[in-house]
């Protein structure tokens, strides 16, 4: 084919073909990806870009994967890793991350710099691409309310988006679904005049490994409902412990699917589409899923 002889071609980029996702997400499941491709300048990034749109090829961007379910059959197109977009920079209260840095390594980065205000996220595991996004948010703080700038790879140019027009709510943000590569964010944290922010990470961490379950999954699945918790929902729908193949709701934590070495995609897809219609018919409310499904799920419930 035309289209691979010249994004081979391409300087600075690392390309591996039939590339199995599972090695890059949460659940460590799912099928192949065409081409997982790893990019390490920005000219290769907005030349890779440019002839997936010119040949029509599906792409999409991978970060931690925490929040990504693959189909077993796999996706059926090029995954971008921007992982190596990395950079950590301090001026002062300002701190500018690149979409492959981790959220826990910069607000690290700010605590030693004796900057506080992002503590309650350092145990989202997410690269900055991914959080920005989402708008990823724990104990009440989210990624936008730091936010001062974020610039995004759009139609071949860079563009800085003000904080006001990042269009962050909860869990989402103006970026989310677009496809639109984040390159960097640009972060305002407060002073620490005194006291230690590292202790609001240990007790965050406290409150997290009381709450949530160990073993593998992709954290919670479903976004809360205005007013109230997912969690909440489908256990008092009697969902704790329903199990489909290798997936079931953890008894500790509702909004949790946790899986078994035997589980695959589908029964994952399934076990979802059981809670959603189970708190449904017994409380009339639709739970979204946090989680994206990458290539084809076709089975009917």
């Amino acid at each position: 084919m035309q289209f691979v002889k010249k994004f081979f071609a391409i300087p600075n980029i690392k390309i591996l073909d039939n590339y199995p996702i599972s090695k890059h997400t949460g659940y460590k499941i799912g099928g192949n990806c065409s081409y997982f491709i790893e990019v390490y300048t920005l000219n290769s990034l907005t030349h890779l870009l440019n002839l997936c749109n010119e040949y029509q090829i599906k792409y999409k961007f991978l970060g931690n994967g925490t929040n990504v379910l693959v189909s077993d059959g796999g996706f059926n197109g090029i995954v971008i890793s921007l992982k190596s977009f990395n950079k950590i920079f301090v001026n002062g209260n300002i701190v500018t991350a690149y979409s492959g840095a981790n959220l826990c390594a910069v607000i690290n980065r700010a605590i030693k710099s004796k900057l506080c205000g992002g503590e309650a996220l350092c145990g989202i595991p997410a690269t900055i691409g991914g959080a920005v996004i989402m708008n990823a948010s724990a104990f009440g703080i989210s990624v936008g309310d730091l936010i001062q700038f974020v610039t995004v790879l759009e139609n071949g140019a860079l563009i800085t988006y003000p904080k006001a027009q990042c269009g962050f709510i909860y869990r989402a943000s103006k970026f989310t679904n677009k496809n639109i590569p984040i390159i960097s964010a640009t972060f305002v944290f407060e002073r620490l005049i005194d006291g230690n922010s590292s202790c609001l990470i240990t007790d965050c961490a406290k409150v997290r490994k009381t709450l949530q379950p160990n073993g593998k999954s992709c954290g919670c699945i479903f976004k809360n409902p205005p007013n109230d918790y997912a969690g909440r929902l489908i256990d008092q729908s009697g969902l704790k412990g329903l199990k489909v193949g290798g997936a079931w709701v953890s008894e500790k934590h509702a909004n949790f699917i946790m899986t078994d070495r035997s589980a695959c995609s589908l029964d994952i897809y399934r076990l979802i589409q059981i809670i959603k219609q189970k708190v449904y018919g017994v409380f009339n409310i639709l739970l979204e899923e946090e989680i994206e499904y990458w290539g084809e799920f076709n089975d009917s419930i």
